[in-house]
């Protein structure tokens, strides 16, 4: 749904394949885009495409389809490591936390294509988040929150 300065709107479809898109702050559960092409720029918002779904470690590593998971052990073990981000696409950013206080996962800086500026990140509580970017291969720490 798009509507213009003066109160029209109507739906639009436009192929992204030639358009330029900037993302800038994020604020609560959207985002504000902006999308140039040629003279033309659409301003507006859109949600973050995040369900909160939980991903179980296998091997150290999981596998994302969205934009925010839930981090949960393999086996439902006491402790575990996340050393590799499957999935993705380059500029993607990522927000990750944990399922349980009784299952407490650490994120390891260097040790899989995991870029943490503060070392490593432990997940002791269930509003504990860790936000990540991707950069090619590697995903890169942007922020941290210990929420305890």
């Amino acid at each position: 749904q798009l509507t213009t300065g003066d109160g029209v709107s109507g739906e639009f479809a436009m192929s992204l394949s030639s358009i330029s898109t900037t993302y800038s702050r994020l604020s609560g559960d959207d985002t504000q885009i902006y999308a140039r092409h040629g003279n033309a720029t659409l301003v507006g918002r859109v949600a973050v495409d995040g369900d909160w779904s939980t991903k179980t470690l296998a091997t150290d590593a999981i596998t994302i389809t969205s934009a925010a998971h839930k981090v949960d052990t393999e086996g439902a073990a006491a402790t575990d490591n996340l050393a590799t981000v499957s999935g993705g696409m380059d500029a993607q950013m990522l927000l990750l936390t944990g399922v349980s206080a009784a299952r407490v996962v650490t994120a390891k800086d260097g040790t899989g294509n995991l870029r943490l500026a503060g070392g490593d990140f432990v997940f002791t509580n269930t509003t504990d988040v860790l936000l990540l970017v991707k950069q090619g291969s590697v995903w890169l720490e942007v922020s941290r929150s210990t929420n305890a």
